[in-house]
């Protein structure tokens, strides 16, 4: 049995890597540095994907039926900073109109935020973004300095300690209004007892995390080298789902909604419960 662990924050790569992993001990973790490379991974070559809400429910509700939504893993919301190079010409989000964005893949966080950016109702943005992979993290940095690219969106407290550093400069954020993270799992395992028990094995996870709190905070501190006084601060803004089980079809339906306005989803939503 084989489960996709995506590593595009800090809050996965701690939580299901260090503490899931472990209760899950006939699970095999696929790791996947940045979050779906491909859309279509989540639907043919794994079991269960843990991922961004918007990134499983393009994903899912383009997959005629191989693979649903099938939990709710954090609840609180995500906010997205937009960066540009410490020596950028770019100061403001409408500079933006019709640049280089960079992303790290297609189906991205990265990518996907930055539609959601630019058809948002407040959005000064008219012409369209052009999209340059770069794959890492790093790289998104190290080209917004060479004017490579105008522009990333990533995840704010990923982007904080370069802040203070004064390696990128943040010009903007959006949040999203849904659960961050949720999970999918494929066709074939939706009535088997092991997607019962792995999901249950999260809900103990989450337990033993708000347990062990200060724990977490040195483990992040060590491991991502971050400042203790960021992760503090982090961690107040997250909030795991009490019932991972849970999955609100309200919710699938507003990303959804989203989604299409962005031109992410090209077919009218009406029934989500497939997704």
């Amino acid at each position: 049995m084989e489960f996709l662990l995506t590593m595009e924050s800090m809050l996965n790569s701690l939580y299901v890597q260090e503490v899931v992993a472990k209760l899950c001990g006939s699970f095999k973790v696929v790791h996947l540095v940045y979050l779906l490379f491909y859309l279509f991974y989540i639907i043919y070559c794994t079991d269960i994907s843990i991922g961004l809400t918007e990134a499983l429910v393009v994903g899912c509700s383009s997959s005629k039926g191989s693979c649903k939504i099938v939990g709710t893993y954090v609840k609180s919301h995500l906010c997205w900073s937009i960066n540009t190079g410490k020596q950028s010409s770019y100061h403001t989000e409408e500079d933006l109109d019709g640049s280089v964005v960079g992303i790290s893949n297609i189906g991205s966080g990265s990518h996907i935020m930055s539609y959601i950016f630019a058809k948002q109702e407040t959005s000064k943005i008219v012409k369209p973004f052009v999209f340059k992979v770069l794959n890492t993290f790093q790289k998104l940095i190290e080209a917004a300095n060479s004017d490579e690219i105008a522009a990333f969106i990533w995840e704010h407290f990923s982007c904080k300690k370069y802040y203070n550093s004064g390696e990128i400069r943040k010009i903007g954020e959006l949040s999203t209004h849904w659960p961050s993270y949720m999970i999918a799992a494929n066709a074939h395992i939706f009535e088997k007892p092991v997607l019962v028990d792995f999901l249950n094995a999260i809900n103990d996870g989450i337990a033993y995390f708000y347990q062990n709190n200060d724990k977490a905070i040195k483990y992040i501190v060590k491991n991502f080298h971050y400042l203790k006084e960021d992760v503090v601060e982090w961690l107040k803004t997250v909030e795991f789902s009490q019932n991972v089980h849970d999955v609100p079809l309200d919710v699938i339906y507003q990303v959804a909604f989203v989604l299409q306005k962005a031109d992410l989803i090209s077919f009218n939503i009406t029934d989500v419960s497939s997704i």
